[in-house]
């Protein structure tokens, strides 16, 4: 007898045999669930999605195939051609967000027992890695006559800051969005014609990857509540006042310069847009974000939505770097490029494609967050 979920699979398939099919690289992660959700409204594409996962029968993936008949599972390894060329195979479009962290090992590069140990080998075999995966699919994609390809960058700080300020889990993204460029410029048709690069901000969301320690505050709560800075720009706290009720702490170490972020769901509405405009973005890059707030800013909105105080804590850059985990001399270089060179983007402009973007007070009205790790 064919279960339930075994026929969805097959109708599913069927369906991908008579139309055309992109592939989602990282489609059981955060971003790719959201870009994945925007792609199965697009009006004017009826997509069909194959999500390419190391595991299909992990719970977010169970999650992710629940969503519609259209998506299909696929398993298959960044690091591995056969299974990557398995799965390009037949498809219209590409999406592709790659994972430092999932390439990064925090076992061989990083001991708390050995306090003068550096992570920066580790840094550099995860960027590496991290480059030979987007090249993997670039390749692939090419061979098989992939019409567009989407890849999700991020800032080259490296270049940009003329090699002073490198942030591996940035410059791995940004190196392959430059090995595009170079391609672009070669003459290659190709890339000059069937590529757009998204050059993506820090989520909203990182805000949920906060280390908790007590229960979802409420305003005028006396409960403990505390939250220390995780990975990426995961500066926020939760404690106690004096009197005994909920504040958050504020503590990014930006001094007074506008941290640019990008919502999930606004990298979900600019890929579809791109996938559903090829001839206009064929060949282009697009730098996206959301807003870019002092954190002034974020505290006064964020008690204005959840009616939780909250204060600002001076932090410098340094003593993040000094901080016991092995993410910090990478984030603290991501802050530091930050303070010292920003991250612009032109908000009007990308409003006028979007115009729902974002804001963040948008944000925490709709994701309901008051300040509780939601890992």
């Amino acid at each position: 007898m064919v279960s339930q979920a075994q026929d969805k699979q097959s109708r599913g398939k069927e369906i991908m045999n008579q139309s055309k099919s992109i592939l989602v690289v990282g489609a059981t992660g955060a971003l790719g669930r959201a870009v994945i959700e925007h792609l199965l409204i697009d009006r004017q594409n009826s997509w069909h999605i194959r999500g390419f996962t190391r595991n299909p029968n992990s719970e977010r993936a169970r999650q992710l195939a629940t969503l519609s008949d259209r998506i299909e599972l696929i398993e298959g390894d960044n690091n591995d051609i056969a299974s990557i060329t398995r799965a390009v195979q037949g498809v219209e479009a590409i999406f592709c967000h790659t994972d430092f962290w999932a390439t990064y090992n925090h076992e061989l590069t990083f001991n708390p027992w050995y306090p003068g140990q550096s992570p920066w080998e580790g840094y550099q075999r995860a960027e590496e890695t991290e480059r030979n995966q987007g090249l993997n699919f670039l390749k692939v994609a090419k061979a098989e006559g992939v019409k567009h390809f989407v890849y999700s960058s991020l800032e080259a700080c490296r270049e940009l800051s003329a090699e002073r300020i490198p942030c591996p889990h940035f410059d791995s993204k940004a190196s392959v969005e430059r090995y595009i460029d170079q391609m672009r410029s070669s003459g290659d048709e190709w890339y000059a014609q069937s590529t757009t690069v998204l050059v993506a901000l820090p989520y909203f969301e990182n805000f949920f990857l906060v280390e908790d320690y007590g229960s979802k505050p409420e305003p005028g709560a006396d409960n403990q509540y505390w939250a220390t800075p995780g990975l990426g720009l995961v500066n926020t706290c939760l404690s106690q006042s004096h009197n005994g009720s909920n504040r958050l702490v504020f503590c990014f170490p930006i001094a007074d310069t506008p941290w640019p972020m990008i919502a999930l769901d606004d990298i979900g509405v600019f890929a579809a847009h791109v996938f559903a405009h090829r001839e206009q973005w064929g060949g282009r890059t697009l730098k996206i974000g959301s807003e870019a707030l002092r954190t002034s800013e974020m505290a006064e909105i964020f008690t204005k939505v959840t009616g939780i105080p909250s204060v600002l804590e001076s932090s410098s850059i340094d003593e993040y770097r000094a901080l016991p985990m092995p993410e910090a001399e990478d984030i603290a270089a991501m802050f530091e490029f930050a303070q010292s060179f920003g991250m612009p983007r032109d908000y009007e402009f990308l409003r006028k494609l979007h115009p729902g973007l974002l804001t963040f007070e948008n944000w925490l009205r709709k994701t309901n967050w008051h300040g509780e790790s939601r890992v």
